[in-house]
C-alpha cells in the first residue's frame, strides 16, 4: 500500500495552492502587451484623434500604434463637430474606432460667489437651475449667453463659449447691492413721474428699497416743459428730491444774456511797444548773423589745422582759433534764438487798433 510522505505531501498541496495564481499569472501575460487601433469617420476626414483625453497629434483616417491592451476612450473632433467611441484593445491586435462626428456638446461647471442659498441661471434665456454650484451638460458646443440673478445683488451677464467633450469651468463673483429710500414731490401734483424709465406714479411718492446709484427722474404732465434729470442715491438714506415744472411758453424758461459792455480802451503811444517789438527781433537776427560769421571763421581755422604737419603749431590753431571760434558761434547762436522766440512772443502779444486816424497800440503782457 502506498503511502505519502509528509514532506512530499506538503510540497503538493503548496503547488495546488500556487497553481491559479500561476494560471492566473500566466493568462496576464498572454493578455499584456500593445495593440493598435484603426480610427475612421464617416463622411468626413481630417478630424484631431484624441486618445483617453489627450491629444495624439493625428487626424483621421489613422492607425494609432503602440496602445496598451486594455478599454480606451477614442474621441475625433474638429471644431464643434465630434464623436466618441470606446474600443477594447488586445495584444498584437488591431481594434477600429469607426466613428460618425456630429454635433458635439460640453459641460459648464459654474460656481456663485459669495455663497448664496438661491440662485437663478438661465442659459440663452432658458432656466437651468436654481441652486448654487450648477453643472449644465450638455450644453451645445459655441457661445452661450449666461444669466446668473438672485435677490439683493446686481444680476451677472455674460458670453461664453463651450468646447465639445470638454467642462468650462466658471466663478461667478456678484455685487451686493445697498438700497435707499427716494421721496419724490412734484409741482403740478398730477404730474407723472417717470424712474429709469418705469412710470412709478403720478404725483408726489415715497419710493424704498431703490438702488443705490445713480438714476434716471422724469417728470412730466401736460401744459408743462418735462423735466428729466439723474439723481443719486445714497445707501441707507432718504433721499428727497423736489421738482417743480414750468409751463410752457413761460418767460421764466428761457434767459436771454446781455452783452457786458466794455469800458473803451485809451489808446496807448505806439513808440514804445513797437520799438521794444522791432528791437528784440532785430537783436536776435543779429546775433544770429554773428553765431553764422563765427561758424565760417572756424572752420575756415579748421581747415588750416588739418592741413598743419606740425603738431605744437596745428594745437596752438586748435586752442587760439579753432575752439574759441566755435564756443562764440554756439553762444551766439543760442542767444540769437532766444531773442527771436522772445520777439515772436512780443509780436504775438501785441494788440491794434485803429480809431478815426488814429493807431493805437497794446500789450497783453
Amino acid at each position: 500500500m502506498a503511502s505519502i510522505h509528509p514532506i512530499r505531501s506538503g510540497g503538493l498541496l503548496a503547488i495546488l495552492a500556487i497553481a491559479p495564481t500561476l494560471a492566473q499569472a500566466q493568462e496576464w501575460v498572454v493578455h499584456e502587451g500593445a495593440g493598435e487601433i484603426y480610427v475612421s469617420t464617416s463622411g468626413k476626414s481630417g478630424l484631431s484623434v484624441l486618445l483617453d483625453g489627450r491629444d495624439t497629434g493625428q487626424v483621421t483616417p489613422v492607425k494609432l500604434s503602440g496602445v496598451p491592451a486594455g478599454e480606451h476612450l477614442v474621441q475625433v473632433r474638429s471644431g464643434c463637430l465630434g464623436a466618441s467611441a470606446t474600443v477594447q484593445v488586445r495584444a498584437d491586435q488591431i481594434a477600429r474606432a469607426e466613428l460618425d462626428p456630429n454635433q458635439a456638446p460640453g459641460s459648464v461647471s459654474l460656481t456663485v460667489q459669495p455663497p448664496l442659498d438661491q440662485v437663478t441661471v438661465k442659459l440663452d434665456g432658458e432656466l437651468v437651475r436654481d441652486a448654487q454650484l450648477a453643472v449644465i451638460e450638455p450644453v451645445a458646443c459655441g457661445e452661450h449667453h449666461l444669466v446668473v440673478v438672485t435677490a439683493g445683488y446686481t444680476p451677472h451677464e455674460q458670453v461664453l463659449q463651450v468646447e465639445p467633450f470638454a467642462t468650462t469651468t466658471l466663478t461667478v463673483e456678484l455685487e451686493q447691492l445697498f438700497f435707499g429710500t427716494l421721496v419724490i414731490s412734484t409741482e403740478p401734483l398730477q404730474a407723472r413721474v417717470a424712474l429709469d424709465g418705469e412710470r412709478v406714479s403720478d404725483g408726489p411718492i415715497t419710493l424704498e428699497d431703490v438702488p443705490a446709484g445713480g438714476h434716471t427722474l422724469q417728470v412730466k404732465a401736460d401744459g408743462y416743459v418735462t423735466s428729466e434729470t439723474t439723481v443719486d442715491v445714497l445707501p441707507e438714506h432718504i433721499n428727497r428730491v423736489d421738482v417743480t415744472l414750468e409751463p410752457r411758453g413761460s418767460s421764466t424758461n428761457y434767459v436771454a444774456s446781455q452783452p457786458v459792455p466794455t469800458e473803451p480802451t485809451e489808446p496807448k503811444p505806439i513808440a514804445g511797444r513797437v520799438v521794444l517789438d522791432l528791437g528784440t527781433t532785430l537783436a536776435g537776427l543779429a546775433l544770429g548773423a554773428l553765431a553764422y560769421q563765427r561758424y565760417l571763421v572756424g572752420e575756415e581755422a579748421y581747415d588750416r589745422y588739418l592741413r598743419v604737419p606740425n603738431n605744437q603749431a596745428a594745437n596752438e590753431i586748435w586752442d587760439d582759433e579753432v575752439r574759441p571760434a566755435r564756443l562764440q558761434a554756439l553762444a551766439a547762436g543760442v542767444g540769437g534764438g532766444l531773442m527771436l522766440g522772445l520777439g515772436g512772443a512780443l509780436w504775438a502779444t501785441t494788440d491794434f487798433s485803429r480809431e478815426g486816424v488814429q493807431v493805437a497800440v497794446s500789450g497783453r503782457w
